[in-house]
């Protein structure tokens, strides 16, 4: 997200994830379904993130990373 921010991508808009083939897999999937609702001139919903970063959190705390 860091790096995100010093690219002008917005916070709401970056996530964190482990890259990994279960992180990838996951990331691909809500990013696929956040491009799908747009793309569907549906708004962002505010949590399209949210089991990315619930992925990233449980597993950080696990010592992964």
């Amino acid at each position: 997200m860091e790096t995100a921010g010093h690219l002008g991508i917005a916070p709401d808009r970056a996530v964190n994830y482990h890259c990994d083939s279960v992180g990838t897999r996951l990331n691909y999937e809500v990013v696929g379904q956040a491009v799908a609702a747009v793309r569907c001139s549906a708004p962002l919903d505010k949590h399209w993130k949210d089991a990315i970063e619930e992925d990233f959190r449980r597993r950080q705390k696990k010592g992964r990373w």
